[in-house]
């Protein structure tokens, strides 16, 4: 496999992957700090994206699967709704999960509550989130990865490669998240 062809398919293209790397060593001279990896507690977590039909539907889909509690989704800029993308659809059916029941929700839509713990899939989208609650509690789903991303590229026009790459990698970090919020439950 080429590089450019790796790149593709690991990262959504080559400007995602610049974007990856540029994010990488901000964050490795502390540009992000603010968005660092809370503990979680009994925080409802609030997944959010650009469109909320690809990676925060999914996000939101599983963690209700695996958890079924506190969990809600939005989009930054979406309309409300919409149902998820289908092609992302079909990639995260392969992956065992089910959106066809999502519909959208923008950021307008959601009562916000002090406990909320915002989880962006960009760097953009923790910023947006901040400027409109500024005491929130902001992270990066990437973080939670077993091998942490600060930029998880929106696979809505990336190749099928990278859509089901994008679909294994939410899956994985919200699992990540899962483990940690069951760490946090107390005993039954």
């Amino acid at each position: 496999m080429s590089l450019l062809r790796f790149i593709e398919k690991e990262y959504g293209g080559k400007k995602p992957w610049l974007q990856h790397l540029a994010f990488n060593i901000k964050a490795h001279i502390g540009l992000y700090a603010q968005f660092k990896k809370p503990m979680i507690g009994k925080s409802r977590l609030v997944f959010v994206c650009s469109g909320n039909i690809c990676r925060s539907a999914m996000a939101h889909a599983w963690y209700e699967t695996i958890c079924s509690s506190n969990v809600d989704s939005i989009g930054l800029n979406t309309l409300d709704g919409k149902p998820a993308n289908a092609r992302f659809s079909s990639m995260a059916l392969r992956v065992g999960v089910d959106l066809s029941l999502h519909r959208a929700k923008k950021i307008e839509s959601l009562i916000p509550s002090v406990d909320d713990l915002f989880v962006c899939m960009e760097i953009w989208q923790c910023i947006a989130i901040r400027t409109k609650f500024p005491a929130a509690q902001i992270t990066l789903l990437g973080l939670w990865l077993n091998r942490p991303r600060y930029y998880i590229h929106d696979p809505y026009s990336a190749c099928e490669e990278y859509a089901e790459r994008c679909a294994y990698l939410v899956k994985e970090a919200v699992s990540n998240i899962s483990i940690e919020v069951g760490r946090k439950s107390p005993s039954i």
